[in-house]
Parts: structure tokens; sequence; C-alpha cells
């Protein structure tokens, strides 16, 4: 079931905008909070899948793909199922996506994808790329706190098509992936859930091969995300469960600081700059937009997805906004959510300004076997200064939320795990397509005060 919310809106003083006009058929436009009347989404595309972790959308040669990591199959006893790529093939006369399987990989509690391409550097007579696709199996070992090569590293064969095995990681329950570039160099991040720990890896050209670097500690790390500064780098962890203080964790953020003379850092150096108290955080993402503020000051949004605490699933999770100067991220909102397992912060463009989103996958609650819930889309409100809701879908064990646009239209990919333990755990996954329709007569320009998003 989806739920359309017609968002009606006025100028950020108050006053009437389009007086009369106001009364022509059509979105109204007076009295909200948003510079656009309404936020839509429609199903275009269902995909069958096992228990599906997320997707990750990715283009290679102009063909978009999705990577499905599908957890379970629910019959296989070792947690195994086959987790899949896909290539995209978009109907937009008929408002349909079509999708064709192009190869399926061996898992095992696959808890995610992670895509991302390196340049050769030393081969600079060409611009050719190593593209990886990396799945991290969280019970791709026999016994837990025994780590074993569970992360499966991929790279794409240029003459089939497809991607090859081309490394393992030894990991002890790796729950989630990152990556980031600074001075050509490629890190990989690796979250490891049962010891603990967050591993940065850097690949090595020469070597052709992910070497570990550092090791970061955050009690039951669940997620991890990166974000790439001026002059520093932020990584934050989403601490899920902690033997000491059960669900009421404290996830950690770490900096690396640096300075761009062009000198590429010989190792990973971070350090543990903040530690915020949440509640069984099981996702964390974040991003970065220049010159958000009215003064021209840059922003950047950080959302936990926090499952639950003592209590229950049904708590808040929180959203923090980055402070620039005291280099700290300060709590700007919280938010209700039900069992939140991850999330997706996006932008859009609409009227050539860039609005940012917060899509929420919803689990339910787990423990108590409940796992059809509402799963919100909001949008960021310059007038409030917060999120509103603009959207909602029914989802059955929603886990994650994955934007891409394609073709100069906005696409989300919903993941739903759905029930693993019922006599059929297969559960479908959707792709709806996102659309905003304008209010008639209003300039943006009297809406979004100069250096506003």
């Amino acid at each position: 079931m989806i739920f359309l919310f017609f968002l009606v809106f006025d100028i950020l003083n108050g006053r009437e905008v389009l007086g009369e006009t106001a009364q022509e058929e059509g979105p109204a436009c007076t009295g909200g909070d948003l510079p656009f009347a309404e936020v839509s989404i429609s199903q275009i595309a269902t995909i069958r899948t096992h228990g599906n972790a997320g997707f990750e959308f990715f283009s290679i040669d102009s063909i978009p793909y999705l990577a499905i990591a599908n957890f379970w199959d629910g019959s296989d006893r070792s947690m195994g199922a086959f987790s899949e790529v896909i290539s995209l093939h978009n109907n937009q006369q008929q408002s349909v996506m079509n999708y064709s399987k192009i190869m399926e990989i061996r898992t095992q509690g696959a808890h995610g994808a992670d895509y991302f391409e390196t340049p050769l550097i030393a081969d600079s007579s060409t611009s050719r790329v190593r593209r990886f696709l990396v799945f991290p199996n969280y019970y791709g070992c026999e016994e837990k706190n025994v780590p074993c090569k569970a992360t499966t590293i991929l790279v794409w064969n240029e003459e089939t098509n497809q991607f090859d095995f081309f490394q393992s990681l030894r990991s002890d329950g790796p729950s989630q992936s990152d990556h980031f570039s600074i001075f050509n160099v490629q890190y990989l991040v690796l979250a490891e859930n049962f010891s603990g720990k967050v591993s940065i890896y850097r690949y090595h050209e020469r070597t052709d091969i992910f070497v570990l670097e550092q090791v970061l500690r955050c009690p039951g790390v669940a997620a991890i995300a990166v974000i790439v500064l001026q002059d520093h780098i932020l990584l934050a962890a989403a601490s899920y469960y902690d033997a000491d203080n059960n669900w009421y964790t404290r996830s950690p953020i770490f900096i690396w600081q640096f300075t761009r003379n062009g000198n590429s850092p010989h190792r990973s150096n971070f350090q543990l700059m903040q530690q915020l108290p949440t509640q069984g955080a099981h996702d964390v993402e974040m991003i970065y937009v220049q010159d958000f503020h009215p003064n021209g000051e840059d922003g950047l949004f950080m959302f936990f997805s926090e499952d639950r605490n003592h209590q229950g699933s049904r708590i808040d999770s929180q959203m923090f906004e980055y402070d620039f100067k005291t280099r700290e991220f300060i709590l700007i909102q919280t938010i209700p959510t039900y069992g939140a397992h991850a999330a997706e912060l996006f932008t859009v463009k609409f009227l050539e300004h860039h609005f940012i989103f917060l899509a929420i996958a919803n689990f339910g609650d787990r423990h108590g076997k409940h796992y059809v819930a509402e799963s919100p889309i909001l949008a960021f409100s310059n007038k409030l200064r917060k999120f509103i809701t603009v959207a909602s879908l029914t989802t059955v064990g929603a886990t994650d939320w994955e934007y891409f646009e394609l073709d100069g239209r906005n696409y989300l990919a919903l993941s739903n795990e759905g029930d693993l333990q019922s006599t059929d755990p297969s559960e479908d996954s959707i792709i709806l397509e996102l659309t905003i329709a304008s209010c008639p007569h209003v300039s943006m320009n009297t809406i979004i005060p100069t250096g506003e998003l």
C-alpha cells in the first residue's frame, strides 16, 4: 500500500502566495513547508528476492546494474543463498523497469553489497580502472569470534561482462563495507560485528591486493559511513549492541586529518573524535552538500537508524548535523521509527535546486516477529529546519533503500527481507519512481533564500 502526502506551501513569512489564483484546479500552494505541491512514489518493478539485505546501484559503460544481497534462502543450513547482479532496462513509455539477471554469487548471510572503482595509476597510457564489488558474508564462518575469509571481493571482467573472484578478507561477522579514495589511494572499510571492530584496508596497485592498515574499535558494529572533506575524513560507526550496556550503545565518530599538499599519506590515521549515545544503531548514513546554508557554509547531515532498546522497537532515531568550526556532530532532530534497519540520504534536483531527502527502512520487530511497517520518505524543510514526511510505503521486514537516477528520472529500490521463519521466506523487493509536482506560479527564488537548498 502506498500513501501519498499532498503538501501545501507558502512563502517563508507566511503571506498568501497566489491570491485568487490559489483557487484554480491543481495542487494548492499555500500554508506549507516545502516549495513543491506533492511527492509521489509509484511502483514500476517487482524483483523476487530471498531475505534481501540491500541493493547496490552502479553503472558500467553506461549500462545500469543492481547488486542484490540475498541474506538467506530459508532452507540452507549454513545461511546460504544466491546473491545476484541484474541489469536494468528502463521503459519510460510504459512506466516500467525491466531487468535481466547477468550472474549469481553464492553467499552466506550477505549483509549488503558495495561497488566502487579505482583508476590504475601505474598504467598511465590508458584510462583503465579496477571495478570491485564486495559482499560481506555475515555468517561466512563456522563459528562466531573465529575469523575466516568471510568477505568476498569480486572484480569486473571486461571480456565476459561479469564479476570474477578477486580476494577474500579474513573477518568476523562482517556486517557492511564502505570505501573512499584520497590522493589516488583506494581504501576499503569493513565493519566486523562479532569482533566489534572496523578494519581499514588499502589497495596496493603494484601487488594488486587489499592490505589491512588500521583497526578501530566499536562494540557490536553494524554499519559504517565515510565522508571525505577538504582537509579531513569522517568515519561513523553504528554500534548495535554492547555486552556491557546492552542496547544502549555509544557509536563512535573517527577523524583523519591531513593536508592537501599533493603527497599521499603513508598509512590510514583515524583517531576517535566523538562518541554519540544510540539505541541499537543498525545503520548510519551521511550526506555532504556544499553551500547549503544562507551564509554559504556547507552542510553535513548524519542519520542513525536505531532498531530497538529494552522496551521494544518503537523508538526514535536521531539526525545530526556537523559543526565545521567545533568539529562535532550536533543533534538536530529525532524521528519516530519502528525497528529502523537502514536509511538513504540523497538529493533530488527540482527547478534548478537540490533538495535533501531521507528514506527510512522500518523493519518492524524481529524479536516480536512483526514485520509489517510503514517506511517513510522525508524531505528537508528550510522553513522548519527539519525533515518532514512526504510519502510512506507499507513494507515487510524492510532492510534498506537505494536511490539512483536514470535517464533524468529518480528511483528508489526497496529491499524487503520479509519473514525468514515463514514457510515461504522469499519476499518481493521493488523499484519505485519518485516524482515531484511543482506549485504553479510560485517563484523558487522567493521561497528559497540565496545559498539554501
